[in-house]
């Protein structure tokens, strides 16, 4: 059975025993003891200075819709904001508010209870403005101070009834109210009790109105946004009460039951700002996801920043960047920040993202409690920090491509130059030879000085073609072409100084571009095993991985090796960049030099 329910079981059987109990016999209505929420002796000088009306239905109807309000308002706050008091609290003042009505029945028992409950509310509304907005006292002064509340409430109330019996004081008014609480009827002592009773209470009431004026003078500009309502509707309900009881016990100019018409009205304002509150959480809640409107291309520190500031009302906040790397925090303008110790009257919000800790945020403490606008801060922060995250990382990742592509272009240059050369300093010169000797064939006219010239231009034909052969497979190898990776990588195999060893566990090829980068990254990496690192053997592996086509490299030579810019390994990052993967290396000295180049298996339209 939830909540709602229950409370509402327990509101309709109140309302339907105070309703049904009430006395409606012509003695009755006009019996000043039995006047709501008033204590023995004011109901006698409110029916002496003839400013206490019978009951009437309306005043019933304005009692059970004050307290049903009550009520249903505190509902509305315990449902918004289930991890406080408050709620709770406004229910109970509502119910108590409503039970009172049981001191309108003939019954003595009921009409003794009623007495007893008349002001029982009082302190949980004190508790209220005390512990707001979380509804808990947080300093030992305000425990102390509700709890002689209670004790006003209830041990102080008691003893103003033990000796005050109200069918004899109320002889002209012809009382047939019956006080079980009656030990002896002295109306000195009772006047007494209620005197010292009364003049405490005001007392607490001026120091509760100091407390709360103070907190709001002192209180950060979020915390006296929030914190106004509560103070003006108190002014208000308050200041529109004593002008009406002023208006009619000193002035006269108003009929004596417009005390009770102003009284219900005015103590149900405060359950009613709590609900606005409430509700102005959730407005606020969805003003800051609306905030993220203002990331797009502009950065958190601008227009993002200052609309958060704005709809949480709390001009101070910060946004604070976490650097995994090196455990830091950093403001907007990039200076060093530290979680502890915070600034007095702040709070500190972590924020993480998909697991990961990207910022925090630095607050006003009236933020925490209001959790549903706390949350709602934490993700738009951990959005827009990540946002900023990808922004710089997109940005970095956009120089790195540039330098790549000039250093893919500058060692295409370099490439074309080494082939150039290659051409003019091998296939050519045997080619000119070959043309050489073949002019002094045309020339000879002895068949052994033919047979001669005819010999070499062959032989200088057939070294030229080899060369160019070699040179072609250098540039692109027919092997790769035709049968595969495997098989260019087993061709190379014959062909290399080292010995190496090739596993695979391809059942099918990759596609042209990850299989020519995956040929360059291994030539390149057993050119440099084989010229620098003193190895005795190279191991490769070929295997998929899912969607990425891996390849692992591993000398055993000396290790070492680091990445320069513009050096043959920067030169392989960039090959395997172009074709959309990484390549991974770890050489510690002594060790070895692995490389794991991780490349697409397919092409981006096979992937589609």
């Amino acid at each position: 059975m939830g909540r709602v329910a229950v409370v509402s079981s327990v509101t309709a059987v109140l309302t339907v025993i105070g309703v049904v109990g009430i006395d409606w016999s012509d003695a009755a209505l006009g019996d000043p003891a039995r006047a709501l929420s008033m204590g023995p002796l004011e109901a006698l000088v409110a029916d002496q200075a003839n400013y206490l009306p019978p009951f009437s239905i309306l005043e019933l109807v304005v009692t059970v819709a004050t307290s049903l309000a009550t009520v249903a308002a505190g509902l509305e706050v315990w449902k918004r904001r289930p991890q406080h008091a408050t709620g709770q609290m406004m229910v109970a003042a509502g119910l108590l508010s409503l039970a009172c009505l049981v001191r309108r029945s003939d019954v003595p028992l009921l009409f003794t209870a009623g007495v007893v409950l008349t002001n029982l509310a009082i302190p949980i509304v004190v508790h209220l403005v005390l512990g707001y907005p979380s509804g808990h006292l947080r300093r030992t002064w305000e425990r102390v101070f509700v709890g002689l509340c209670w004790l006003l409430a209830t041990v102080g109330v008691v003893s103003e009834w033990l000796f005050f019996d109200p069918r004899i004081a109320f002889i002209e008014a012809g009382s047939t109210s019956q006080n079980l609480l009656l030990i002896d009827h002295r109306p000195e002592l009772a006047h007494t009790i209620q005197l010292t009773v009364g003049a405490t209470m005001l007392v607490f009431a001026v120091m509760l109105a100091c407390t709360v004026l103070a907190r709001w003078i002192a209180g950060t500009r979020t915390y006296r946004s929030d914190f106004t309502p509560i103070v003006l509707s108190t002014l208000i309900g308050f200041g529109v009460l004593a002008f009406a009881l002023f208006a009619t016990v000193q002035l006269r100019v108003l009929p004596g039951d417009w005390v009770l018409r102003f009284r219900n009205p005015c103590v149900v304002l405060l359950p009613f700002v709590f609900i606005v509150i409430a509700r102005r959480y959730r407005h606020t809640h969805g003003a800051v996801h609306s905030a993220l409107t203002e990331l797009g291309s502009t950065p958190v520190t601008d227009g993002f920043l200052e609309s958060l500031r704005r709809v949480v009302r709390d001009p101070t906040l910060e946004l604070w960047t976490y650097d995994n790397v090196a455990d830091t925090y950093s403001d907007s303008s990039g200076g060093r920040r530290c979680l502890e110790p915070v600034p007095r009257g702040r709070r500190v919000t972590l924020v993480d993202w998909a697991g990961n800790r990207v910022g925090a945020v630095l607050h006003d403490k009236t933020l925490m409690a209001q959790r549903e606008v706390r949350a709602a801060v934490r993700v738009a922060a951990g959005l827009a920090l990540e946002h900023e995250r990808m922004q710089s990382e997109l940005q970095q990742r956009l120089i790195e491509v540039r330098q790549s592509r000039a250093r893919i272009v500058h060692a295409g240059d370099i490439h074309r130059q080494r082939i150039g050369r290659d051409l003019h300093d091998g296939a050519q010169q045997l080619l000119v030879t070959a043309i050489l000797q073949l002019g002094r064939a045309q020339q000879s006219v002895d068949s052994d000085d033919l047979r001669i010239h005819l010999d070499a231009g062959v032989v200088a034909a057939r070294t030229a073609l080899h060369g160019l052969r070699e040179l072609a497979r250098g540039v692109y190898p027919a092997t790769l072409t035709d049968y595969g990776l495997v098989a260019a990588l087993n061709s190379l195999a014959e062909r290399s100084a080292l010995p190496l060893e090739l596993a695979s566990s391809l059942d099918e090829r990759p596609c042209g571009a990850s299989e020519l980068a995956a040929y360059y990254i291994a030539a390149e990496a057993i050119t440099n095993a084989s010229k620098h690192s003193g190895a005795e053997f190279v191991h490769i592996t070929i295997e998929r991985r899912g969607a990425e086509l891996v390849v692992t490299i591993r000398d055993n030579g000396c290790g070492g090796a680091t990445v320069s810019r513009g050096g043959g390994l920067d030169g392989l990052i960039d090959r395997a960049g172009a074709v959309g993967g990484s390549l991974r290396m770890e050489s510690p000295a002594g060790v070895g030099t692995t490389l794991v180049a991780m490349l697409p298996f397919n092409d981006e339209e096979d992937r589609k």
